[in-house]
């Protein structure tokens, strides 16, 4: 979990800017929207993640190695252009899909009873099912049933199911609305 930036303005540690630097042979002080800072952060974030999956699997080959990550926005069938990937530097799609990640934990809270946002839950399902697809790694939907009461978490519940996706529900502690 957390495996991302909180937002662009994040990253800036003295030491990340002077790697960012000396690997472009730049000297300036990377702006927010700078798309080749951009793309470093998301390499720092993929290789932590490659990281991680080598060494959990070189002390123990079975391990499910998962990943909690954001699913909010509107999906798109190019990843590149989610909100996942560009605001908080997540490629959890290019992980799935290299196979450095087995599992992947959705996080795609979103409130039934508004239109877009119903709307958008059913795009990240079909996208999720196509990068399960593709990718041959398992992706849940996540279900923000303190967001919704029960008959729309149900509803939530009822597109998983249509498309065989599993699913997580948040929270625990507060299973739906009521």
């Amino acid at each position: 979990d957390f495996i991302r930036y909180y937002g662009a303005d994040m990253g800036y540690h003295p030491e990340a800017v002077a790697r960012f630097q000396k690997l472009y042979s730049r000297n300036d002080h990377p702006a927010l929207d700078d798309p080749q800072w951009s793309d470093f952060r998301r390499k720092q974030i993929t290789d932590f993640v490659r990281q991680c999956a080598v060494r959990t699997w070189s002390i123990r080959p079975s391990a499910i190695f998962s990943v909690d990550v954001v699913g909010f926005g509107g999906p798109d069938p190019d990843f590149t252009k989610t909100a996942p990937y560009r605001q908080v530097y997540q490629d959890w799609a290019g992980w799935a899909e290299e196979g450095c990640v087995d599992w992947v934990t959705r996080m795609g809270y979103k409130r039934e009873r508004v239109p877009e946002q119903a709307k958008d839950f059913r795009g990240w399902a079909d996208l999720s099912k196509d990068l399960e697809q593709r990718s041959n790694r398992f992706v849940t939907l996540g279900i923000g049933g303190h967001f919704n009461p029960l008959e729309a978490t149900l509803a939530q519940y009822r597109v998983a199911l249509e498309r065989n996706l599993g699913t997580c529900l948040f929270s625990y502690n507060r299973p739906t609305q009521e």
